[in-house]
């Protein structure tokens, strides 16, 4: 059998929909060759060079238009793809972020639901990325064979909101990808980000979604007002919709404990993680929250939103907060920074709780949603 899979999200830069190719694609490509079958992987260049360690494993067809590239990387995906699929005789093609082809292959077809944002907070995005989204994500589950949700949760959301779909939708979990491990930090990196004293970190692309405006605030308001001597790092790349956090620093006196990191590549961002006294999630909205996982692999307790999938995913090895509320978020952050006993417990228990979930495992269950929907096309 060949199964196929778009890849152009993996890219430098990339956020949580590449890291999630990206450590599928990698435990898929040790574990479809072995049972036989081929790995057709549809990469831009960039995409190849991150790639670079399953290459002898996989076949790679190059791809010139990346995502981002609306007009050619639509046209490739919409009209160009389909006849790709049928001249290499792919079996089954998997998208593993929301689109499929408009255009039927002789390929059956798996997608990836991530989240259902633009349908639950349109109000977080612009309405053109809404209406683009929505388009998207309503065609890709209406011509899926079977699809995928990161969590229950998403699964729930899928079943509700587009009800034909029921009794076609496996839940599969993310996982950390091996290299967040727990280890001490190197002290070098942080020093290189101004990082010179206790700290908190946020981890998350600067968008209304995220709530980093009152995670800044609470922070303001709680740790950095009782405690000078803790700073908050946050790290991700500038998005949208941010005028709210640059009105919080232009005000604040406590703007230089605040440092703004940018978007991190992994290295830099695992050492801050190991090294942060925690790690808050304060997102209003989540379809699985990996960056929950990522901290705990690396030692580091997590404070985070006790809404939509966060709570499965951090089990009882999290602080929660109700994030619409910044004195909540700001109780959590003090009960945090106080207690060493409750940081070392949640260490421990977060380290358990990131083992429990694996790329491996993720790959052997997508492997069987891949022969569950060739079983029922082939006897159709």
């Amino acid at each position: 059998m060949k199964f196929a899979i778009d890849c152009r999200r993996i890219q430098p830069g990339m956020t949580g929909l590449g890291s999630y190719t990206l450590g599928l694609v990698t435990a898929l490509a040790h574990l479809i060759p072995r049972r036989g079958h081929e790995l057709i992987l549809f990469a831009t260049p960039d995409s190849g060079a991150l790639l670079s360690d399953i290459t002898e494993r996989v076949t790679m067809v190059n791809v010139k238009w990346p995502v981002e590239n609306h007009l050619q990387g639509e046209y490739w995906k919409h009209v160009r793809l389909p006849r790709i699929l049928n001249s290499h005789s792919i079996d089954l093609f998997h998208d593993p972020a929301y689109q499929l082809p408009f255009i039927r292959s002789k390929a059956a077809y798996v997608v990836t639901i991530h989240d259902l944002a633009p349908f639950r907070h349109p109000e977080t995005n612009t309405l053109k990325y809404n209406l683009y989204w929505r388009w998207m994500t309503r065609t890709a589950i209406n011509r899926a064979e079977r699809v995928i949700a990161v969590s229950e949760f998403t699964k729930s959301e899928t079943e509700e909101m587009f009800p034909s779909v029921r009794g076609r939708v496996d839940v599969i979990s993310e996982a950390a990808a091996p290299c967040f491990t727990h280890k001490p930090p190197e002290m070098d990196i942080l020093r290189h980000h101004g990082i010179d004293r206790p700290y908190f970190l946020t981890a998350a692309k600067y968008e209304p979604r995220k709530n980093l405006a009152r995670c800044i605030e609470s922070f303001i308001a709680g740790p950095a007002t009782i405690n000078s001597d803790i700073q908050l790092v946050v790290a991700g790349a500038i998005g949208w919709k941010t005028a709210d956090i640059d009105s919080i620093m232009k005000s604040s006196d406590f703007r230089d404990r605040i440092i703004f990191t940018g978007y991190l590549e992994r290295p830099h961002l695992i050492e801050i993680m190991r090294g942060a006294m925690a790690i808050v999630v304060p997102s209003v909205y989540e379809g699985f929250g990996l960056p929950v996982l990522e901290a705990m692999a690396c030692g580091a307790p997590v404070i985070c939103s006790r809404i939509a999938s966060l709570p499965e995913v951090g089990g009882d090895a999290a602080v929660y907060f109700d994030p619409f509320q910044a004195g909540s978020i700001k109780k959590a952050m003090i009960r945090v920074l106080s207690d060493g006993s409750l940081r070392q417990e949640m260490l421990v228990k977060g380290l358990a709780r990131a083992a429990g979930y694996s790329w491996t495992t993720a790959a052997e269950k997508t492997f069987e949603t891949y022969c569950r929907v060739l079983k029922t096309t082939n006897n159709e």
